[in-house]
């Protein structure tokens, strides 16, 4: 049950795949293990702050305005640390090679990489889930299971 719930969350709420080619791949394998646990913490606050700017969440923006600041300030001084220092020689040729879509594509894996990392806390695991029990199963089943017309 908890295997089928956690394949019905990520289905639902995976984000549209974008390709890109192997240069981009070089930079995203570089970006995600040059990241640190903290910087992944850093990235998921600043993705937290930066999606609460929508209307349709304005009533979670709870962080005050020098927050906001310091936060963004934190991210910059990842980016510039990964496509500067890290990853310079990875980052030159996507760009050279692929353009802005090697730098989506890596900036996209480097995102679910530390929102895996929240992931794994069994407080957020937990509630990830919870919202199934809210779901009939037995209609989405004979949905997925209907003859196809």
């Amino acid at each position: 049950m908890l295997r089928r719930s956690l394949c019905l969350a990520v289905f639902l709420l995976a984000p549209t795949l974008s390709w890109a080619g192997a240069y981009a791949d070089d930079l995203q394998r570089c970006m995600v293990n040059s990241t640190t646990a903290a910087d992944k913490n850093a990235l998921v606050k600043w993705m937290f702050v930066e999606f609460a700017e929508h209307p349709s969440l304005a009533e979670f923006r709870v962080v005050e305005a020098a927050t906001k600041v310091q936060i963004e300030k934190n991210m910059a001084v990842i980016l510039q640390r990964l496509l500067v220092d890290q990853c310079a020689k990875q980052a030159r040729a996507a760009m050279q090679n692929e353009g802005m879509l090697g730098y989506t594509s890596a900036f996209r894996a480097l995102g679910e990489a530390a929102g895996m990392s929240l992931m794994q806390d069994p407080k957020v695991a937990k509630g990830m889930q919870s919202f199934v029990q809210y779901v009939d199963l037995a209609k989405v089943q004979a949905a997925l299971q209907a003859p196809t017309e």
